[in-house]
């Protein structure tokens, strides 16, 4: 994990001349190229995996959670604030279709993980695949039987759009700003909490 430099401290840095990016890659390496490769190869291999699973879903439970909450807690059913279940014949084809493409093409995302929406994908009741995405990031965390993995977003829109059109963003999750400043001051407040009964506990 990179080491947050405090900003006066980075605009120093970078005021140097012979520093210009503190958090540089280092040159390529043929061994790093071919790791990159490998990894490509690897995930690319587990999409496909990923795609023979979306020919056996026949129910699609899409859920619209508060990306101000972890995950944790956000996943969970009483938690949910929107909800939407998609099993007739034409809607559960356009789905499949959407998530197809979905899994075509990868994009590139960060690692912020405020996600809003997620697909848990079903086969006689069994669950075989789950998306979570978060729009913010262009990321998305997948899970199949026997897969695990992070999955950056390529041409998402198709998708997004059919996900918005059944569970609508609410206003207040739209700027990313807003939503990371709620849940980090949520997240503070927790803290707080925490060391105060803490300390109410040892006097």
């Amino acid at each position: 994990m990179k080491k947050l430099i405090p900003f006066f401290l980075l605009t120093s840095l970078l005021a140097e001349e012979e520093i210009t990016d503190p958090f540089a890659a280092p040159a390529a390496t043929k061994e790093s190229i071919s790791a990159s490769v490998d990894d490509s190869i690897i995930k690319h291999q587990a999409a496909i995996e990923v795609l023979e699973q979306i020919k056996r879903i026949d129910r699609i439970e899409c859920i619209l959670m508060d990306p101000t909450y972890d995950y944790e807690y956000a996943s969970q059913k009483e938690n949910w604030i929107g909800h939407k279940e998609i099993s007739e014949e034409e809607e559960l084809l356009e789905a499949l279709e959407k998530l197809s493409w979905f899994f075509r093409q990868e994009g590139i995302g960060a690692m912020c993980m405020y996600p809003v929406h997620e697909m848990r994908c079903y086969t006689k009741e069994k669950e075989i695949l789950k998306l979570t995405i978060c729009w913010g990031c262009n990321q998305s965390s997948v899970w199949s039987e026997n897969v695990s993995m992070s999955w950056g977003l390529g041409d998402y829109k198709p998708l997004e759009e059919f996900l918005i059109a059944r569970l609508p963003i609410p206003d207040e999750f739209m700027d990313m700003r807003e939503v990371v400043k709620t849940k980090t001051n949520r997240v503070i407040e927790e803290i707080k909490r925490s060391n105060q009964a803490g300390d109410d506990n040892s006097e």
